[in-house]
């Protein structure tokens, strides 16, 4: 159930701010595009904004290029509405768009949200965001059209590895119907998301492959990428998405790891799980956050320093889920 006063919230104002977390995946993409997309159609004025460029990947969804990597110091919003978004930290550069804002909404699908918004509608069971703003439109506008429906299946398809995820419900595969009956061809989706890598993706994926650690009898593994493997490669931010995976889909790996040495300085961490481990915990302890069994944290350390720790880290728990 939608709260009232969020959605009058969303039909009060006149000019809106959707922002989504640096390095977007599909969820924070297409749950934007389609709240963007009913708001105009209610007569709102709506900029998008992202830090990051958009992944080649998403190029097909209608609106995808009308992202803002800036903001301009005269601009000011009656709302900031963050999606997909466990704290403001994620929001790099853009963070100051909230203060410029008179009211501030967080929608979200994470455990580890910190609720940093006037408005805060986070449910965790949700497969993702783009089934929270399924519900929305459904409220604001009725069905959404093509283009929205598009975005929003390419955002649960996203997050819920391709519907293979723990995280799919009953309620997943019946919205996800619903797009499809709205003109939603998932054999489109999935190949030009799934199947349409750049050369330079396939090459950091063989790097990926040859920097593979495995430990604790075959249940951990860990994946290093370097700053000169991307840059030898031509390797863009977002062609390092599903490179964990490499890793998890090992027969007999509980944990995978990926390190990444990033060009601001500091490592970003993946972290994966099967079965029972809690990433998000493990997370948790270097100040980051997420899901059971998908999670990350950013290290300052360099990459050799943070592998060290984490190792160490992990080694506690793999002692502690075998006594």
């Amino acid at each position: 159930m939608i709260p009232n006063e969020l959605i009058k919230t969303l039909t009060d104002g006149s000019k809106y701010a959707l922002l989504i977390h640096t390095s977007p995946d599909g969820d924070a993409i297409g749950s934007s595009l389609a709240l963007a997309q009913s708001l105009t159609s209610l007569g709102k004025k709506v900029d998008l904004f992202c830090q990051d460029t958009m992944p080649d990947s998403y190029d097909f969804l209608e609106g995808v290029k009308n992202f803002k990597r800036s903001v301009q110091a005269e601009d000011w919003y009656d709302v900031a509405v963050i999606l997909d978004c466990s704290d403001l930290e994620r929001l790099g550069s853009l963070s100051g768009i909230v203060k410029v804002s008179a009211k501030t909404i967080n929608i979200d699908h994470h455990v580890s949200n910190t609720y940093f918004a006037d408005m805060n509608l986070v449910d965790i069971k949700a497969a993702a965001t783009a089934e929270i703003i399924y519900d929305i439109i459904m409220t604001l506008t009725g069905s959404p059209d093509l283009a929205a429906s598009e975005a929003l299946y390419t955002g649960i398809l996203t997050d819920t590895g391709n519907f293979s995820y723990s995280n799919v419900t009953q309620k997943t595969h019946l919205v996800a119907a619903e797009f499809i009956a709205c003109g939603v061809n998932p054999e489109k989706v999935s190949m030009l998301v799934y199947k349409n890598h750049s050369l330079s993706k396939i090459k950091l994926l063989g790097l990926a492959i040859e920097s593979l650690e495995t430990g604790y009898d075959g249940r951990f593994a860990i994946i290093s990428i370097t700053s000169s493997m991307m840059d030898n490669n031509g390797a863009k931010e977002f062609d390092v998405e599903g490179v964990i995976n490499l890793a998890l889909d090992i027969k007999g790996v509980e944990l995978a790891v990926l390190v990444r040495e990033m060009a601001s300085g500091g490592v970003k961490v993946s972290f994966r799980s099967k079965n029972s481990l809690d990433v998000s915990k493990l997370a948790a302890q270097f100040g980051g956050g997420g899901h059971k069994k998908a999670a990350g944290c950013i290290m300052k350390e360099g990459i050799e320093q943070s592998k060290a720790i984490l190792k160490a880290t992990i080694s506690k728990i793999m002692i502690d889920i075998n006594t």
